[in-house]
């Protein structure tokens, strides 16, 4: 990935393995419909800022590279740091209450942390994008490590009720959802799809550095969306039942393949990436709210974004001159306050009513 100065806060894009908006591949994904978005309207008349956190700790606790942030019910902001590899939890003014693992293969350690949630006990589940999670209790200390026997790695990670785990992950052909019971196992694959869900050339390996697919949960439904596509897939975690949909987004501009061959080593890459839309970033509220963030570029950058929303009433909307938003509780979102600072500061934001 590019590098630039100050901390890298945010979602960043994995190599991963992940078919058109307009027709999906056998399996159950196909996209049969539409869906009108409002919008875009701007991201101020939906949303006030109320105020900012400060990430602190002491200089042996940097904040370098949060590639994942989970809020809880009472405020607390638990983030994962792949380059420092460990979850720290801050209090809700910003003081650390605790680094959650280390560096390491061990019991406890981590290689990459990226996806930390709050389990229903107040145990904290940190997953890995190589497929393992691990857990921990409400003072940090370590219980267990679960690795998916199938071997699926993770791009996005949720908890149901019942404990069992919900990953999206690659590689894709059998499913790009899969739901785990306590003990690793497999208990179902949904959503299988062969080539990237792009509209120019879906087989071109370009497409492969940038598939990627994140889900989050509304009760048992699962929201799966594709950075390469403007849809969204709901998943019933019951029946199994599957449904297609794009988003009619004004302004979206479809993924195209360069007009040459690129890699995520040529200096043109950046420009490229930010000739088009990519879909990052997933979130959701127990009152049914779902985020997602339409980026050109990378969004922990502040590169341009709509942020499209899905309201408890279940209507979308597009929200133009976003910031970065990493979590959300019903009515309020948590983004990144001033993306490339050399300190680590998030916003907090309450809905207004439009």
């Amino acid at each position: 990935m590019l590098a630039r100065a100050g901390v890298a806060l945010g979602f960043w894009l994995l190599a991963g393995c992940t078919t058109d908006a307009a027709r999906e591949t056998a399996g159950g994904a196909n996209v049969a419909s539409t869906i009108d978005v409002q919008g875009p309207v701007a991201f101020s008349t939906r949303y006030r800022l109320v105020d900012t956190v400060v990430l602190g700790g002491q200089d042996s606790v940097p904040v370098v590279r949060v590639s994942g942030v989970s809020w809880r019910d009472d405020g607390s902001i638990l983030i994962a740091d792949v380059s420092e590899a460990n979850a720290k939890l801050y209090a809700r003014d910003g003081r650390l209450l605790r680094v959650v693992g280390k560096k390491g293969r061990g019991p406890g350690e981590f290689e990459q942390p990226r996806y930390p949630l709050a389990t229903a006990s107040r145990a904290t589940a940190v997953g890995e994008a190589s497929g393992q999670v691990s857990y921990f209790d409400s003072s940090g200390t370590f219980l267990r490590r679960q690795i998916p026997a199938s071997g699926l790695g993770i791009s996005s990670l949720s908890i149901r009720a019942s404990g069992n785990l919900v990953v999206t992950g690659w590689p894709a052909e059998s499913g790009v959802v899969a739901e785990y019971d306590s003990l690793g196992k497999e208990l179902r694959r949904f959503l299988p799809i062969r080539t990237p869900p792009v509209r120019d050339r879906a087989n071109h390996p370009a497409w492969r550095a940038l598939a990627q697919y994140w889900q989050v949960l509304i009760g048992d439904t699962a929201f799966v969306f594709a950075t390469l596509s403007d849809s969204v897939w709901t998943v019933d975690l019951n029946s199994g039942a599957v449904r297609g949909r794009r988003l009619v987004v004004e302004g979206y501009i479809a993924p195209t393949l360069p007009e040459r061959p690129l890699s995520p080593r040529d200096k043109e890459w950046a420009q490229w990436i930010g000739s088009f839309h990519t879909v990052v970033g997933a979130l959701s509220a127990p009152d049914g709210f779902v985020g997602v963030s339409f980026v050109q570029g990378v969004l922990n950058y502040g590169d341009p974004a709509l942020f499209v929303v899905r309201s408890s009433a279940g209507d979308w909307v597009a929200l133009s001159s976003a910031p970065p938003v990493v979590a959300a509780r019903p009515g309020e979102l948590l983004a990144i306050h001033r993306p490339n600072a050399s300190t680590a500061v998030l916003a907090r934001y309450r809905a207004v009513m439009p």
